[in-house]
């Protein structure tokens, strides 16, 4: 092995350097796959809300079907008359 004037063999900075560039990319991995759960939260969030508005509409026609059901049963010649 080669020796440093600090006492650290070339190899071992080389090796070190290595790792450095190592664990960049790998901090680079994590930046993108958090990137990629933040995107992918954002749209289930999305999603979340529209299920949402889709559920309130089709509970709000529930009821007024339910509303014209109950109408209907009162008075069924209500619609025989014109």
């Amino acid at each position: 092995m080669f020796s440093s004037p600090n006492g650290y063999s070339s190899l071992y900075k080389q090796d070190y350097r290595c790792n450095d560039t190592v664990s960049a990319s790998s901090n680079m991995d994590m930046e993108d796959r958090v990137s990629h759960l933040e995107q992918r939260l954002q749209l289930q969030e999305d999603e979340i809300q529209l299920l949402k508005a889709a559920l309130a509409d089709a509970l709000r026609r529930l009821g007024f079907c339910e509303e014209q059901s109950l109408v209907m049963q009162k008075s069924p010649s209500s619609l025989l008359v014109s």
